[in-house]
């Protein structure tokens, strides 16, 4: 998602190792790199929602447990947990897609995140209105998996 994002994966894969005194990251090392990376990503964007959207602080751990693909009707069921307001469920939906959190599934199945489009969310929103029509499916990041739990 971001380029230093690459550097802290390597770092958290390296530091396994270390900690195992393996000569070489071996193949668990990175499992176990990988669930920590996506541990410290979910709280660093967690954060940075908080800061930007006070009343969506939690909001990412709604999804713990979820599957990677969801239908919107399972994605706007998450987020009526945490608010009952249409509004603030789309204000939420927003910033999870600005933060590259969720994606969309295109009719041919990959997945466009925000950092696919340059990072212009209006771009974004006009791909997401366009699937609305043939039956909208969001993707959690890789990234993400890991820290919470998703289903694969």
């Amino acid at each position: 998602m971001r380029p230093r994002a690459l550097l802290d994966l390597l770092n958290h894969c390296r530091s396994v190792a270390i900690n195992l005194r393996h000569e070489r990251i071996e193949e668990s090392d990175f499992r176990k790199g990988v669930a920590a990376f996506s541990a410290d990503l979910l709280a660093e964007i967690g954060l940075e929602i908080r800061d930007v959207l006070v009343e969506a602080e939690n909001v990412l751990y709604e999804f713990i447990g979820s599957k990677e693909r969801m239908p919107s009707s399972d994605v706007e069921a998450i987020l009526s947990k945490v608010s009952g307001s249409e509004q603030e469920r789309d204000a939420f939906l927003e910033i999870l897609l600005w933060y590259g959190v969720l994606g969309l599934v295109r009719l041919d199945g990959e997945v466009t995140y925000i950092y696919s489009v340059s990072y212009d969310l209006h771009r974004l929103l006009a791909v997401r209105q366009r699937l609305k029509e043939s039956g909208l499916v969001y993707a959690i990041n890789p990234a993400f998996v890991a820290g919470l739990d998703v289903e694969v």
